[in-house]
């Protein structure tokens, strides 16, 4: 593998540390396992540097300069009344959509049950034609298996091929 890989976890922070948890062991499993060199990028209190900038910029820069996208999802819309209109990671979804590799897991959760914003938005990310393909997990479950599984097959897919090399700037196609 060329140079490293930023694999971005956007999820809402509040119930999903677990899960943000079980996509990074995955993503250091691939790295142990399989010599990948991927980097979790995680923006939350005490995973990522404190910076002289917005969490919105912070955010969306990341999301920018990352490699793969990979969105977790579940019943909760997070910040709803954010000054944009829509929740961060909503925004950070839309950033990526159509620039990037977009791998999404879904926590099955009756429609019902959700946020009424959170269907909104998962209409939006799972809608046939412009939407990504997405795996489910149960809640009692860890989605590792399946962030593992989706980043081996991204990666056998030729994903490499269009990676940075080493000496290219970040965020480079």
């Amino acid at each position: 593998m060329r140079g490293k890989s930023k694999v971005f976890i956007s999820s809402v922070i509040t119930g999903y540390k677990n899960y943000r948890d079980a996509a990074e062991d995955a993503i250091a499993e691939l790295n142990r396992d399989k010599g990948f060199n991927f980097e979790a990028i995680r923006i939350e209190p005490n995973k990522y540097p404190a910076k002289n900038k917005s969490p919105q910029k912070a955010c969306l820069d990341e999301v920018k300069e990352c490699d793969i996208y990979l969105g977790i999802y579940g019943a909760s819309y997070g910040w709803g009344d954010s000054p944009v209109g829509i929740s961060p990671t909503h925004e950070e979804f839309r950033e990526a959509k159509g620039k990037k590799p977009c791998l999404i897991f879904v926590e099955r959760v009756e429609r019902i049950k959700r946020d009424p914003k959170q269907n909104e938005f998962l209409d939006e990310v799972e809608d046939y034609i412009e939407g990504r393909f997405r795996n489910n997990f149960e809640t009692s479950e860890s989605p590792k298996h399946l962030v593992y599984r989706s980043l081996l097959t991204l990666m056998e897919s030729n994903f490499e091929d269009s990676l940075p090399s080493p000496h290219d700037p970040p965020g480079h196609p």
